[in-house]
């Protein structure tokens, strides 16, 4: 559990970065990103993570 709990983990980390860099290529050059990228599936994707992370159980609470 605490493997995949990680995993998810990076799995959110990376994807925010990601957002964060799509969103300034996009301020940069318009429409550079959105021509290639679904944007949509990858926020939907990422929130997934995101909820997955805050309902289970953390690590520590595995140990008590």
């Amino acid at each position: 559990m605490k493997l995949v709990y990680q995993l998810n983990q990076e799995l959110f980390r990376v994807m925010l970065a990601g957002n964060l860099l799509f969103l300034a290529m996009e301020l940069v050059k318009p429409r550079s990103v959105l021509a290639y990228l679904n944007g949509n599936l990858w926020l939907v994707i990422w929130l997934i993570s995101g909820i997955i992370i805050l309902t289970s159980k953390t690590p520590t609470e595995d140990y008590k």
